[in-house]
């Protein structure tokens, strides 16, 4: 993650907030094609890793928010 990222339950800014994962978190994309949300940005599935929620859930971040190695 680039900067400080909500975590959302779905891909738009109207879905529930899940947490926060901090600049430099690392999170696992689960493969799932990234969407358009309601707000028009593209957005992809993760899996959490290493932000403080919990390993193994599943949310949502801004495609732009992430660098992706």
């Amino acid at each position: 993650v680039l900067e400080t990222q909500v975590i959302r339950s779905g891909p738009g800014e109207h879905f529930l907030e899940l947490g926060k994962a901090e600049g430099g978190a690392k999170i696992r994309l689960t493969g799932a094609p990234a969407e358009k949300g309601d707000d028009a940005g593209e957005w992809v599935q993760i899996r959490f890793v290493a932000t403080g929620l919990g390993s193994g859930r599943i949310g949502w971040v801004p495609s732009n928010s992430l660098l992706i190695l």
